[in-house]
């Protein structure tokens, strides 16, 4: 087991101790020797978890390997997702599905990560006719495409000032506008219904708050986050 994935299952909780004692092993026969990496590589999977995991940092200091705790920020475990699919390490599927899995680490709370949950969704849909709805069937069809594609834009977003709640911002179709929505009745009929009715109050719809348009884009549509952080880019000298 190379490194960089050991690095990555740990960060994302998945590293069990029989991982650590091959790596180490690993270690020894490509040449690379130290005192603790020739204990951990004979130490029993069975032994505690946190034993086996207190002499991998007692190896990753001989060596001088960064290996943060799961804990830490997410940037990292992303880049390692990204170098271990460069590598080839793992398939397009399976990054898509530890990015997912780095969004359920985040208690689904990173509105950065929030796009891996609806991939998943989407990708599931694929083929029963209600897919499709951000991603084209061809994107779909190409797990690598849909991952760099995604990726990319996780790359950019990472380097911008984002507001809080971007991604319920609005891209409007006819101004191009893009922010918060504003929610009105879609006619006047609405407006006296809401008024008159007792029982059931018609629905509002989102607009766009610069001409008033109910036709528009949402964030999770990929070449509207493209379009968005374009403009940030230029506003913010990058």
């Amino acid at each position: 087991m190379k490194t960089d994935t050991l690095l990555l299952h740990r960060s994302l909780g998945a590293a069990l101790p029989q991982d650590y004692i091959d790596w180490a092993v690993d270690q020894l026969a490509s040449g690379v020797d130290t005192p603790n990496i020739r204990i951990l590589a004979g130490l029993s999977a069975k032994l505690d978890t946190e034993e086996i995991e207190s002499y991998f940092r007692k190896v990753c200091l001989e060596l001088g390997i960064d290996a943060p705790l799961k804990t830490a920020h997410f940037n990292g475990t992303v880049r390692l997702i990204r170098r271990a699919y460069d590598c080839r390490e793992i398939s397009a599927s399976d990054a898509i599905d530890r990015m997912y899995d780095l969004y359920i680490e985040s208690d689904f709370g990173d509105s950065l990560l929030s796009i891996w949950d609806n991939i998943i969704e989407e990708l599931a849909l694929k083929g029963s006719g209600d897919g499709g709805y951000f991603y084209p069937p061809d994107l779909l069809d190409s797990p690598g495409r849909l991952f760099i594609t995604e990726f990319s834009l996780l790359e950019r977003a990472l380097n911008l000032k984002l507001p809080k709640d971007f991604m319920h911002y609005i891209q409007c179709s006819r101004c191009n506008h893009i922010g918060e929505s504003v929610l009105k009745h879609r006619s006047w009929w609405d407006k006296l219904a809401a008024k008159l009715s007792f029982n059931k109050t018609p629905a509002l719809w989102h607009t766009c708050a610069r001409c008033g348009s109910f036709e528009y884009a949402c964030m999770w549509d990929p070449a509207v986050r493209d379009f968005y952080f374009s403009k940030l880019e230029k506003e913010q000298g990058l």
